[in-house]
C-alpha cells in the first residue's frame, strides 16, 4: 500500500473541488483503483496534465460536452449504485472498467458517448498503465 499512498495523496488533492455527490463517488474503491493507477504509471506517459484533468474533469464537471470522455465517467457515476443503492446497479469490477474505458478515450483523444464492458471480469487495461487487474 506504501507504494501507491503518493499517488493516493494526489487523486484525493484532484477530487477534492467535487461536489458533495461526486466527491463521495469518486472515493468508491473502483474510481479509486483507477485514480490512483493512472496517476501513478499514466503521467509519465501522457504528463501530469492530460492525467489531472481527467480527473479535475469528473470532478468538475464544469459545463462538459456529452462526447467528453470525463462527462461519460461522471454520469457513470451519478447514474449507478453499488448492490442496495438507489439507481442501476453497477459491481466494482463493472464500474472500475467503465471509468478505465473513459480514460483510456480521454487520454488518445477520442469522444464518446458511452462505453461497453462486455466482461466485468476480464483484465482492465488502462492506457499508459502495465497494470492488468
Amino acid at each position: 500500500m506504501r507504494e501507491y499512498a503518493i499517488a493516493a495523496s494526489i487523486y484525493v488533492e484532484l477530487i477534492a473541488g467535487a461536489s458533495g455527490r461526486i466527491s463521495n463517488l469518486l472515493r468508491r474503491a473502483a474510481s479509486m483503483a483507477v485514480g490512483i493507477v493512472t496517476i501513478d504509471e499514466s503521467i509519465s506517459v501522457f504528463g501530469d496534465k492530460k492525467v489531472e484533468d481527467f480527473w479535475t474533469g469528473i470532478a468538475k464537471d464544469d459545463g462538459l460536452h456529452l462526447v467528453d470522455p470525463r462527462k461519460v465517467a461522471h454520469t457513470h457515476l451519478i447514474e449507478t449504485s453499488m448492490r442496495g443503492g438507489k439507481g442501476k446497479n453497477a459491481s466494482p469490477y463493472y464500474s472500475a472498467r467503465y471509468i478505465a474505458n473513459c480514460f483510456n478515450a480521454w487520454v488518445e483523444g477520442r469522444e464518446i458517448k458511452f462505453t461497453r464492458v462486455n466482461d466485468a471480469k476480464a483484465p482492465i487495461l488502462i492506457a499508459g498503465t502495465s497494470f492488468k487487474g
